[in-house]
């Protein structure tokens, strides 16, 4: 069943594989349609395997293995052109395989295996420096996503966008001619089925060089039934370059929906570090539905973020601090079990949410989240200072701003923090 004659496809050219095939120690570049495979097909022994711009967009088998090897699926940069990898069966990868591609779709009728040293990648396949929704200034500012790129010395980051409970944009570029470029996109279906991370799951901006400021993290999107792995899945924004004053990558986001419990604990979209004279990229999202409870989590690498703490909203928002942007998909009233903010974190709802209700807000005291006048944050059941616990204690550093509503939980202990109130501060029964 192994591959003995090495197929060169030109564009628009096809070859149609047996039902069982294995491409072992092979290399060579498909320009045009690679088809068949109705049992199986192994990728093995250091095979390279390329899909060019001009090839077809899918890749539809039975079964997929990749083992020790890497299959490349290259599309023409854009977030509409999409690779699409649907297997009936499952999707394995092992031996330090890798499967890259800008713009990854994974649908698998059954489990989906990254095993150890493996890797699904979208990095450093988004935006090009300077460019992109979130692009990052000349002067060197960090590309933004999930979380707004770390300022420069002279100019803010690119801003946040994109979809916190959906996740399908391309990271931007870091700002100046050596920025970094934005993270990809990948998504997994798997739905009725475990998808084991033991390798890594990647969809990182690239750092920047010299003044080029970081690229952001893409996006990242999970459906199955059981998330398992002792691996890694991020969307992490790039460093500034080396050279003074350049700003870090903000994060990108990851969605992971589970319909059972997971105790899978490798997911970060953390903002990139900057340059001496930068600011850090702000935390992209997470967002996690395991057995029906939800978890909205904003965590930073903790490096530390000047903030410009404002009695003006407007005043605070044009300063370009390196926040986290809750998008408004999330609806005008919206609503999470569990909100995390912690690692330097600092959280900001989009203006169209003017109510956001949390059951358990959780964090370690070194975030925050601004409270506009728009909005009203209700804390239904607890705060917690500790991750995995409840203490009672506020863990999160509430800003209120004037005409703004924070609804405390029947019992709050406000343990060492410092802020300001000049909207509404109730509750507490």
């Amino acid at each position: 069943d192994e591959l003995g004659v090495i197929p060169w496809i030109y564009a628009s050219g096809a070859v149609l594989l047996p039902a069982v095939v294995d491409v072992n120690a092979l290399s060579f570049t498909v320009a045009g349609n690679l088809d068949g495979a109705s049992t199986a097909l192994t990728v093995s022994g250091g095979s390279a395997v390329t899909f060019s711009t001009s090839a077809q967009r899918e890749l539809v088998v039975a079964s997929l293995s990749i083992d020790a090897s890497t299959v490349t699926l290259t599309n023409d940069g854009s977030e509409e052109d999409l690779w699409h990898v649907i297997s009936s069966s499952g999707v394995s990868l092992s031996s330090s395989a890798n499967l890259i591609g800008a713009a990854v779709n994974v649908t698998a009728g059954g489990a989906v295996s990254v095993l150890s040293s493996s890797v699904i990648t979208a990095s450093e396949l988004g935006f090009a420096a300077g460019s992109g929704t979130g692009a990052g200034d000349v002067s060197g500012s960090g590309g933004g996503h999930g979380g707004v790129g770390g300022r420069s010395d002279s100019a803010n980051g690119g801003g946040g966008y994109g979809n916190t409970l959906m996740p399908s944009s391309l990271g931007s570029g870091g700002g100046g001619a050596s920025g970094g470029r934005g993270g990809g996109r990948v998504y997994i279906d798997a739905r009725g089925n475990t998808v084991t991370v033991d390798g890594s799951v990647t969809a990182n901006g690239g750092a920047g060089v010299d003044l080029g400021g970081g690229g952001s993290g893409g996006s990242i999107l999970i459906e199955c039934a059981t998330m398992a792995g002792s691996g890694s899945v991020t969307a992490n924004g790039g460093a500034g370059g080396a050279t003074a004053n350049s700003g870090g990558g903000g994060g990108g986001r990851i969605a992971v929906y589970a319909t059972t419990a997971s105790t899978f604990a490798g997911l970060s979209a953390v903002g990139g570090g900057p340059a001496s004279g930068g600011q850090p990229g702000g935390a992209g999202t997470i967002y996690e539905t395991t057995s029906g409870a939800t978890t909205l989590s904003a965590i930073n690498a903790g490096a530390t973020v000047s903030l410009s703490l404002q009695s003006n909203y407007a005043t605070f928002v044009a300063a370009g601090d390196s926040v986290t942007v809750l998008t408004s998909d999330l609806g005008t009233s919206a609503s999470v079990d569990a909100l995390v903010v912690s690692s330097n974190a600092v959280v900001v709802a989009d203006a169209s949410t003017t109510a956001l209700s949390v059951g358990v807000l959780v964090g370690d005291k070194s975030g925050y989240i601004h409270v506009p006048s728009t909005l009203t944050l209700s804390i239904i059941t607890s705060v917690s200072s500790s991750v995995g616990s409840v203490n009672d204690e506020l863990g999160v550093i509430p800003w209120i701003y004037a005409s703004g509503a924070v609804l405390l939980p029947a019992v709050v202990d406000v343990n060492a923090l410092s802020f300001t109130v000049d909207g509404n501060l109730d509750g507490a029964s």
